[in-house]
């Protein structure tokens, strides 16, 4: 069978008409907008660790594939369906040509993609590759789509979190090849969707002075910053892709598994309006907000306060007193409307305290804003050893003095502005009540 009988008979046109093309956007989002070059660089080298050479033992054109799905003994992998069944030219008719299809697997030759550990075995018989579904000719492939199912090798790591949450006209792709090949950063672009259904291709633009997508790909890896965003046919001199969620959803279909989960990414080129919802009595005078490119100080009202952040990590911190705050670290996603983050503050209790004449007072923080501490020896009753509880502004001490005669103490105490201060009682001393003032040392 021809390559162009094949083309028909995958159903899948070789060159879609420019009319059917959608109007390219404004540039998205590319790498190098959020993380240096050389980071992406290691980045993508990493994740063509799921990446596969396919081979026929009958055909000297090889081509690529990815893994998709596993467990700990198999691994199905990607590929598109005229790397796995190559052509079958023949005199002998239909007839021949199917016989071919069924017993295709025979021939096929999957190793790594850096070709470390030979070719790798087959999971079982015909079952190890599905893409003409049975019975035949009745069901040719909807696409240009073949899964191939190897034994897992020993030590094989393999990328789960890599499918892209977000494929959008206009994000910058490269094309993750085997290490004989151009390299990445050599075979980048920008994507342009096809369609907009349920079956979408992605066209493959290539940059000025970049290397146009050659023989040998077909099945490579199509990624973006946000991950995984689909599996490279090879198509016409430009190149198509078919989109990562049709590859899944013809997985599914097939019954086989799928492992990818969506990719967490930020655009730090989009902004997001994010509001502060303090949820708690302590209310600090300042937040600051940070991330690795941007430092942001937030005052704080009677209301939720509001700003604009790029999309990305950030952390949170109170600004002015021992307070703590949660969450200490937050994630701004994409997406329309504001996000509110509800911001819960406690007492920090841990460090040192001065009571003056009475003394110091050491802590170290537990959790749940519970704290252990020691000192307070000038009372002349030995060393305090005891905690303060704190829930919201209402701080509990609780404890005694450890000497040749014992004293239990508690006291019900307040948090204001950083000072601890309140009525203690030193149980069964027939003494009254002491005011305590805690000072915090800086």
């Amino acid at each position: 069978m021809t390559r162009q009988r094949l083309q028909r008979a995958f159903g899948v046109a070789a060159l879609v008409a420019p009319w059917l093309w959608a109007a390219p956007a404004a540039a998205q989002y590319a790498f190098g907008a959020c993380e240096s070059d050389s980071v992406w660089r290691a980045t993508v080298r990493e994740w063509s660790d799921n990446g596969f050479r396919v081979n026929r033992a009958d055909d000297q054109e090889s081509g690529l594939g990815f893994a998709v799905g596993w467990d700990a003994e198999d691994v199905w992998i990607a590929t598109p369906a005229h790397v796995a069944y190559g052509s079958a030219e023949s005199s002998g008719g239909r007839a021949e040509e199917f016989e071919h299809w069924l017993s295709a697997w025979e021939d096929l030759q999957v190793r790594r993609l850096d070709g470390d550990g030979g070719v790798l075995a087959l999971c079982g018989g015909q079952k190890s590759l599905t893409g003409f579904g049975p019975p035949l000719p009745e069901a040719p492939p909807k696409h240009d789509l073949a899964f191939i199912c190897v034994r897992r090798p020993p030590g094989l790591y393999l990328y789960g979190e890599l499918a892209a949450t977000q494929v959008r006209s206009g994000d910058e792709y490269r094309i993750l090849g085997a290490a004989d090949q151009p390299p990445p950063e050599a075979l980048s672009g920008r994507l342009r969707a096809v369609s907009e259904g349920e079956d979408r291709h992605l066209e493959l633009l290539p940059d000025e002075g970049s290397v146009r997508p050659q023989k040998g790909l077909s099945g490579a890896m199509v990624v973006t910053p946000a991950g995984l965003a689909g599996l490279y046919i090879g198509r016409s001199d430009r190149g198509t892709a078919l989109e990562v969620e049709v590859v899944r959803r013809e997985a599914l279909d097939r019954g086989l598994p799928w492992s990818l989960r969506p990719r967490e990414h930020y655009d730090c080129t989009a902004e997001r309006e994010v509001c502060f919802a303090i949820v708690s009595p302590l209310r600090p005078g300042e937040l600051v907000v940070e991330s690795r490119t941007r430092r942001a100080v937030v005052t704080i009202g009677d209301g939720d306060t509001c700003l604009f952040l790029n999309e990305g990590r950030y952390s949170l911190s109170p600004r002015g007193g021992r307070v703590r705050c949660e969450p200490f670290a937050f994630g701004v996603p994409g997406g329309d409307g504001a996000l509110t983050t509800e911001v819960q503050c406690r007492p920090d209790l841990a460090g040192a305290w001065s009571a003056g004449a009475l003394g110091d007072l050491l802590c170290t923080q537990g959790i749940y804003g519970l704290a252990h501490c020691t000192g307070l020896v000038g009372f002349g009753r030995g060393m305090f050893t005891g905690t303060l509880d704190g829930n919201g502004e209402r701080i509990e001490l609780k404890g005694g003095f450890r000497s040749t005669y014992p004293t239990e103490v508690r006291g019900e105490l307040r948090w204001n502005e950083g000072t601890i201060a309140g009525e203690i009682e030193l149980i069964g001393t027939g003494t009254d009540p002491i005011y305590l003032i805690l000072r915090a040392v800086p």
